[in-house]
């Protein structure tokens, strides 16, 4: 009889599964919207602007040797300085500048104070003197004044949350600055030039500052839920 081979016993491999690569994430700016960029030879952090639709406003102190450009998103892709050939193009106080896409740096004539608008629809730059109470502490770590608002010659802050102590101050410096102890919220107190760091708790308030009676009023902004019935003669919610 013919020798027969043993069958040989064929091994089948797995399909390796080619290995995943996830995309690396977008990164998030670290600031969006319009800023200001250069301010103290700081060409790294931008100062923020706050918007209004098309309007877009920002507060700074600024050098005259300052130079700085409006940019969009903490980013290159679009910018805009001033125009002409010459850099930098020095503004003047209440002019209103076509702004150039990537054009010139700008400066301002003398060490100051500004309010700085860009209107983005219209792509123009107009920088003048400013004067702006801005509320600073615990909460933002003591730096990066959040600017309040003139309302009726009052000084009023967005919704803000607070933690800790804090102040306000003019033009984001110490020379003119308010404290004072807080009583109780919707009642007015006394607003002590260079006085104590304020503590409300945490939350979320909103500060008026009335530089007329050197008075302090915070709100308590925050919104929940109460129950009311019968059991209080449907008069004051229990929180």
């Amino acid at each position: 009889a013919e020798p027969t081979e043993e069958p040989t016993e064929e091994t089948t491999e797995e399909p390796t599964e080619e290995p995943t690569v996830e995309p690396d994430p977008v990164p998030v700016p670290a600031y969006e919207g319009w800023g200001i960029i250069g301010v103290g030879g700081d060409w790294e952090n931008d100062v923020a602007m706050t918007q209004d639709g098309d309007i877009w406003t920002g507060y700074a102190n600024i050098a005259a040797a300052d130079q700085w450009k409006i940019r969009k998103d903490a980013a290159w892709d679009e910018n805009f300085g001033g125009p002409g050939n010459d850099e930098p193009y020095v503004v003047t106080l209440g002019e209103v500048v076509n702004g150039v896409a990537g054009g010139k740096n700008m400066s301002v004539p003398a060490d100051g104070f500004y309010k700085i608008v860009f209107d983005a629809a219209n792509e123009t730059i107009t920088v003048s003197d400013a004067t702006v109470w801005g509320l600073i502490g615990d909460f933002n770590e003591w730096g990066g004044d959040t600017f309040m608002t003139e309302v009726d010659g009052k000084w009023v802050s967005p919704v803000v949350e607070l933690t800790g102590g804090w102040k306000i101050r003019k033009n984001s410096g110490w020379d003119d600055n308010r404290g004072g102890t807080f009583a109780e919220f919707d009642t007015p107190f006394e607003a002590v030039s260079g006085g104590d760091n304020i503590d409300c708790g945490t939350g979320k308030f909103i500060v008026t500052y009335d530089p007329a009676t050197e008075t302090i009023t915070v709100a308590n902004a925050a919104k929940s839920w109460g129950v009311v019935g019968d059991f209080c003669g449907w008069g004051d919610d229990v929180d």
